[in-house]
């Protein structure tokens, strides 16, 4: 069997997979209900540039004045990655990035359109 893949898991995917993953934690048809909370609380913290954010279990978590976002991002040379999802609004944003460009700069406002409901569903 070839393996497709890179450094830390090699994840490749679409936004639309990344959009319909996130439905299928959150619909339970990938989780039970006891595992979507265990998946989604707020274990530990960390003090960040841009605000705190808290690990969960699979997943990073941020309150955005009030509204929970989760998400997960990643990057290795050349690659980078952010998806994430905001249970109260349905919102789901992803951003793939296959050069080295700083896509991390705007991953908190981006969060904050989520949390808002701001965007596409």
């Amino acid at each position: 069997m070839k393996i497709v893949g890179s450094p830390d898991g090699g994840l490749y995917s679409t936004a639309e997979d990344l959009s319909a993953f996130w439905r299928g934690i959150f619909d339970l048809k990938l989780f039970s209900q006891t595992t979507l909370h265990l998946f989604t609380q707020f274990y530990s913290n960390e003090i960040e540039d841009w605000g705190e954010e808290w690990y969960c279990l699979g997943v990073k978590g941020k309150d955005c004045n009030g509204t929970k976002v989760f998400y997960h991002d990643g990057w290795v040379h050349g690659v980078s990655f952010i998806t994430m999802y905001c249970p109260e609004t349905g919102y789901v944003a992803s951003i793939l990035g296959n050069i080295n460009v700083d896509i991390f700069n705007i991953e908190s406002d981006l969060m904050d359109l989520v949390a808002e409901g701001i965007g596409l569903k």
